[in-house]
């Protein structure tokens, strides 16, 4: 697992990091990992967030004017470093463009193989390319689909309260949106394109295949 640490909002661990768990703080995301007690594996930013530069040897300092977001270049380290699951944290709140900016990262990390979860106080969010999710039983609330890059194409929806099969989503109709679980294993399946889900925060985490 990789956990990306960023400057947005405080939100709960969805699990402790363990050995052999990569740790990415991004600018901000320091002083969130310090408060934490968790030492960063490596620390990535311009630290205008953080107002100061971390010590130490795992530091790699971005210059300010650049083309890619500090989470940005934290995630392609992940990715460098094999990681294939990446937690976005401190990924919401705050500033609304880089909320959307994660977003936009999650397809990155979606395209190249890695399944990437961003979490909110409230909600979680996911990104899949060609794919299935699979929410188990015990999952409650609300699930939203969302097609948020061009077309989704053989979307399944089997064991929701509006199931879909082989439809397909685009990225100016909201036709996913205010789904919910129903007391049954639920699937989310993409067969072509991005599917962009977030639901009601809880556990477990759905799996993917």
């Amino acid at each position: 697992y990789c956990y990306l640490f960023g400057a947005g909002e405080k939100t709960p661990l969805p699990r402790t990091p363990e050995k052999g768990d990569l740790v990415i703080a991004a600018d901000g995301g320091f002083a969130r990992c310090r408060e934490l007690g968790i030492v960063p594996t490596l620390t990535v930013g311009d630290f205008d967030s953080l107002g100061e530069v971390p010590e130490g040897e795992n530091v790699l300092r971005l210059p300010v004017e650049k083309d890619d977001t500090d989470m940005q270049v934290a995630a392609r380290k992940g990715l460098e470093m094999g990681c294939d699951t990446f937690y976005l944290l401190g990924g919401t709140g705050g500033r609304a463009d880089h909320t959307i900016a994660n977003l936009q990262l999650m397809h990155e990390l979606a395209e190249k193989g890695a399944l990437p979860f961003l979490f909110g106080n409230e909600f979680v969010a996911c990104v899949i390319c060609r794919g299935t999710l699979v929410f188990p039983k015990e999952m409650r609330g609300t699930l939203s689909v969302f097609c948020l890059a061009g077309k989704a194409k053989g979307v399944d929806l089997p064991g929701l309260y509006y199931p879909l099969a082989g439809g397909e989503l685009t990225f100016d109709r909201p036709l996913g949106v205010s789904n919910s679980f129903t007391g049954k294993t639920a699937y989310a399946t993409v067969r072509e394109g991005f599917l962009t889900l977030l639901w009601t925060r809880q556990a477990p985490l759905p799996s993917f295949s």
